[in-house]
């Protein structure tokens, strides 16, 4: 609701009608004017890394830093690509969803995009900021936190629809672009 209304307040907002549309310059304006950084679910160890690293930066939190030290990195990872240390992980349903979104009918799929619209919109930027943040995160760092492959080749499929205007269709290349701007 946010992102969506022109409001400063958009809780307290009585009586104001709203589109049924949102108009995804809105959204982008009202992200950009207001939103610092984003996590991105799919990549929640990632996103709890740079939420640690950006608010060590102004803080000694001796905790937050061996964090830091201590899971944000890829060369400490085990073969098979499991964190350094127990995440919890909650799954709400064991049942009555589909594997794939794809196994919908096509009349459902493009209801969902005609819905989503703004969404994926607003997704697709925050994907694409929260890459680029990682990769300044590293480079600050001095080593690799999103590792190629590892974390990413997971999600390809599912987040590919994403990354429709960007300069490249997947995650990995995403990753590896930014980092060869950066000189990673």
């Amino acid at each position: 609701r946010a992102l969506v209304t022109p409001q400063v307040q958009p809780h307290r907002a009585r009586d104001v009608e709203f589109d049924v549309r949102p108009s995804v310059d809105l959204v982008m304006e009202k992200y950009n004017d207001n939103i610092d950084w984003t996590g991105i679910t799919e990549f929640f160890h990632q996103s709890k890394c740079l939420l640690f690293w950006r608010y060590t930066r102004n803080t000694d939190n001796e905790e937050m830093f061996e964090f830091l030290e201590e899971n944000c990195r890829c060369d400490n990872r085990a073969e098979d690509g499991a964190l350094g240390y127990n995440q919890t992980v909650k799954k709400h349903h064991s049942e009555g969803h589909r594997e794939h979104f794809y196994d919908m009918p096509s009349s459902t799929l493009e209801l969902m995009d005609t819905l989503t619209s703004v969404d994926r919109a607003l997704y697709q930027r925050a994907l694409v900021d929260f890459i680029a943040n990682v990769v300044e995160m590293e480079v600050d760092l001095e080593r690799k936190v999103l590792c190629d492959g590892v974390d990413t080749q997971q999600y390809e499929e599912e987040l590919s629809y994403t990354l429709v205007d960007t300069p490249t269709s997947n995650i990995t290349d995403l990753l590896r672009l930014m980092r060869a701007r950066r000189l990673l």
